[in-house]
């Protein structure tokens, strides 16, 4: 086994070289690209497409001042006009965050253009709406502590005649601190995303897009955020259909415990005084910029009452547009959401991302196994609400429901705990939000299910094993990953099959049209996605879209690859005793 995994790793470490070196978008030599926005004229450049399709790139476009300084933990400004010309050839920099090293820069408001036709490049300057293409917005994942727009190649998307656009925007403590009063309100990592987006409607006509079909999508936390918007009562009208992949706003790693006594331990880690929130505030946006991202958690799932979050807000003469009025479960359960067509879904062991790192590294699972009760319930982000005796009787539950009573991580127990913690953070949530939704009279929800395990998965990083398919499997399928390539042959169809789901969605408010384009994937030639539920008491079922299957703990060889062709179909009410286990739990959303 050892050397079947040295030569596994061998090939995967072979492919990154070779495809970092060699994959991705490539630029064509054909002459400057130009266009003209509000703020002034900027300079792109023409690229290729996976398939060879000749598309147009523009980085690198400030969609904001930059909020350095005095715009510290404040509102998104208005971006203000350049002189001469903008290289618009190369991305901004990202973010100011951790990974091993603090990277980027507090001035990263940046957002990138990628369009197959531009209307003067066309021998057109027409804006009719019917000549121009639907446009989709991405929201990048990073537990809104890191990632940037850089990640998302649009060499697949540009295949399906789509506008993309990619953007930044504040993370960590910089995007989401909140005293819970007007000292600071918090959430301005989504204002930044409405401020892209409210630039979309202004300049995206020029790129060839279609500011009246704007569809948001997102992937983990970035999926939170596109639901985050869909209860804002200030992004009306910004955008008209929804994607939330492996994420929503009750996702229990999005929550909001105690913004104030975060902003106060953010402040003593920096050396700042906590006698009130103005001085909180006026401290730390005079500390280094350096100095405050290092005090981040290096294990940040286990560091919850210190990772930002969106959180609500209250209205006042100086935050007159609170982003988010109230909790999120508050304003699902009022009814007070934008009911567009929304896509949600997650992966089957999304968890697993997560867990497989810690059950193959002896130093952090004999640190977890040391503190099984402690871990367990920390990683279980149990409301703070509980007392001692409700959440000690969760825990119990858990560890009987899934472990059968073992209070130990190992892998004999691996796929149950995995299992486990992947319904808590992303099943179960998806699976309460539609059926929220539905209970207030959303109708056009399609939810989906990802059970295909690619050759190349996450949990392939630290493991030969099959743990099933992880946390951001499914955005390899929709941006290509240099690292992950070649696909196999089913990875390819499966990347077809969501490439047409998704961009048919953006064009039509269905993943599966009665008249599907003629490049649609073979696999929904006899398929219809049906919206999650029926209008009506009688129908007290809930479909899903399933795609593939998982067969867990096969080695490597017996992939989906090796199971014949990729399986889709329509089913209801998935994991129905699991979820009924989660929904008779003391728990925020029950």
């Amino acid at each position: 086994m050892q050397t079947k995994w040295r030569r596994h790793m061998a090939a995967l470490i072979v492919s990154c070289a070779l495809q970092m070196a060699t994959h991705g978008s490539q630029a064509v030599d054909s002459g400057a690209i130009r266009v003209t926005v509000r703020q002034g004229v900027m300079r792109g450049k023409t690229m290729t497409s996976a398939k060879g399709r000749t598309f147009y790139s523009f980085q690198g476009i400030p969609y904001a001042k930059p909020p350095t300084g005095l715009l510290r933990f404040r509102e998104t400004q208005t971006p203000t006009s350049w002189e001469g010309e903008l290289d618009a050839t190369k991305p901004g920099p990202k973010c100011i965050q951790l990974s091993i090293f603090v990277t980027g820069s507090e001035d990263c408001l940046y957002l990138n253009v990628f369009t197959p036709q531009l209307p003067q490049q066309n021998g057109s300057h027409s804006k009719q709406n019917g000549d121009l293409l639907d446009v989709m917005c991405w929201i990048h994942g990073g537990l809104f502590y890191s990632g940037s727009a850089q990640n998302y190649p649009p060499d697949f998307l540009m295949d399906k005649n789509v506008v993309l656009v990619t953007f930044n925007y504040r993370l960590g403590v910089y995007g989401f601190l909140s005293t819970g009063d007007d000292e600071s309100p918090g959430n301005y990592g989504l204002k930044d995303q409405r401020a892209a987006l409210m630039w979309v409607q202004e300049n995206i006509a020029v790129f060839g897009g279609n500011p009246k079909s704007v569809t948001l999508f997102g992937e983990s936390s970035g999926a939170t955020c596109v639901h985050c918007h869909m209860l804002s009562p200030f992004t009306e009208g910004l955008f008209h259909r929804a994607i939330s992949m492996a994420g929503t706003a009750i996702s229990p790693w999005a929550s909001c415990p105690d913004p104030l006594s975060m902003a106060q331990e953010q402040a003593k880690l920096v050396n700042c005084s906590t006698a009130n929130t103005s001085t909180i505030v006026a401290c730390l946006k005079d500390t280094d910029p350096v100095l405050l991202v290092k005090t981040y958690p290096s294990e940040p799932l286990f560091a919850r009452n210190r990772v930002f979050t969106p959180c609500p807000e209250q209205q006042s003469f100086r935050n007159p547009e609170p982003f988010l009025p109230g909790d999120p479960l508050d304003l699902i359960r009022a009814g007070k959401f934008k009911k567009i067509p929304w896509i949600v879904g997650a992966n089957s062991q999304d968890a697993s991302t997560f867990i497989v790192p810690i059950l193959n590294l002896n130093r952090l699972r004999a640190r977890w196994n040391k503190n099984f009760e402690q871990f367990t319930k920390s990683f279980l982000f149990l409301p703070k609400k509980l007392t001692k005796v409700q959440a000690d009787g969760v825990y119990e539950k858990f560890i009987d429901f899934y472990l059968n009573g073992t209070r130990n991580l190992s892998q004999q127990d691996a796929y149950q705990i995995i299992e486990g913690f992947s319904d808590r953070h992303f099943i179960h949530p998806v699976k309460k939000s539609v059926d929220l939704h539905l209970s207030v009279g959303h109708e056009k929800i399609f939810w989906y299910n990802l059970a295909y395990r690619g050759f190349y998965s996450t949990t392939y990083l630290t493991s030969l094993r099959n743990y099933g398919v992880g946390h951001v499997d499914e955005r390899r399928y929709i941006f290509p990953m240099s690292f992950f390539w070649p696909y196999s042959e089913n990875d390819k169809e499966v990347s077809e099959l969501i490439l047409n789901l998704w961009t048919n969605f953006a064009k039509f408010e269905n993943p599966t049209p009665a008249n599907k384009p003629p490049d649609s994937s073979r696999l929904l030639d006899k398929i219809t996605w049906f919206t999650a539920r029926d209008v009506g008491p009688e129908n007290m079922h809930t479909r899903y879209f399933n795609i593939g299957q998982v067969i867990l703990g096969s080695p490597t060889e017996f992939l989906n690859e090796n199971l014949g062709p990729v399986k889709i179909n329509m089913a209801e009410d998935l994991d129905k005793e699991r979820m009924d286990f989660w929904d008779s739990l003391p728990l925020n959303e029950n």
